[in-house]
């Protein structure tokens, strides 16, 4: 829910400045929608090419430009598509981000995740044999 007023007044204020009909603001969430729902199901292929947190990295840096870009986007196309990529970049964030938390909250009464940085580049199936291999005394 927080994620959809995030991006709320962005889109209004781009539909605004325009003067569009308001049948663009609805085109601009679908484009938002459609850049959350094809980057999850890319996310999967993407984490086994590069390591989780340089996703999250490109994903905030997507968000942050894409923000910026929306205002100054000219035509009715160009917004659409900087939609599509804040949707992507928040994607790739919130489930990135998500998967790891899950992993590392299962596990925080144990441990406080001393080598952080280790952790939160595996891919989720590592991840999440993660204290087992690195703490095997823990697991007796």
């Amino acid at each position: 829910m927080r994620s959809q007023l995030f991006c709320r007044k962005p889109a209004w204020v781009a539909k605004q400045a325009r003067g569009m009909p308001p049948w663009f603001l609805g085109a601009l969430f679908s484009s938002l929608s459609c850049g959350l729902i094809l980057t999850w199901l890319l996310l999967g292929w993407l984490s086994k090419k590069i390591y989780t947190d340089l996703l999250v990295v490109l994903g905030l840096v997507t968000i942050g430009i894409s923000i910026l870009l929306l205002p100054w986007a000219p035509g009715a196309i160009l917004p659409l598509v900087v939609m599509f990529s804040i949707g992507a970049g928040m994607a790739s964030c919130s489930v990135t981000i998500n998967t790891q938390n899950a992993i590392a909250l299962a596990a925080l009464p144990l441990f406080l995740v001393p080598r952080f940085l280790e952790f939160y580049r595996l891919p989720p199936k590592r991840a999440a044999v993660f204290f087992k291999e690195n703490y095997p005394d823990a697991f007796q």
